[in-house]
């Protein structure tokens, strides 16, 4: 897990520097195939090393997604209702982790965890690729 961690503090500085010269709808999506890259590395390895660089990518992809939603989401919702926008979403950021460790367990003890990172890693890329095609990455793009 510090991995993760250190792909985040590695990152930040970089998205600090160049993510405002970046459309916030690519740093959205790239994030999606990075987590997704990143599971599937972790998943489809046995190498130690491998395995590693995976949850660096996903703790980098993390930070960037994160960083983008919150971003779009402050400066996109009237002043007056934020706390209330950001109360709402931070609710439901906080319950996804849970959520998805109520139906990820079972799954892990039926197929095992390697299989349920593989196709979660999978589910991020396929998110990555309807966003894009659909378009919905671009309301992610306005001017400040």
């Amino acid at each position: 897990m510090s991995m993760y961690g250190i792909g985040a503090v590695v990152i930040a500085p970089w998205l600090a520097a160049f993510g405002s010269r970046i459309q916030r709808s690519h740093l959205l999506v790239g994030s999606l195939v990075g987590y997704g890259c990143g599971e599937i590395l972790l998943a489809s390895t046995s190498f130690y090393w491998a395995g590693i660089a995976g949850i660096f990518i996903v703790g980098c992809a993390h930070l960037v997604m994160a960083t983008t939603t919150n971003t779009t989401l402050q400066l996109r919702v009237p002043e007056p209702v934020r706390g209330r926008v950001m109360a709402m979403y931070l609710m439901v950021f906080t319950i996804g982790a849970p959520l998805g460790s109520i139906i990820q367990g079972p799954l892990a003890d039926k197929f095992g965890p390697q299989a349920v990172v593989l196709v979660m890693g999978f589910c991020f890329l396929v998110a990555a690729l309807i966003l894009r095609i659909s378009g919905k990455s671009e309301t992610y793009n306005f001017k400040d």
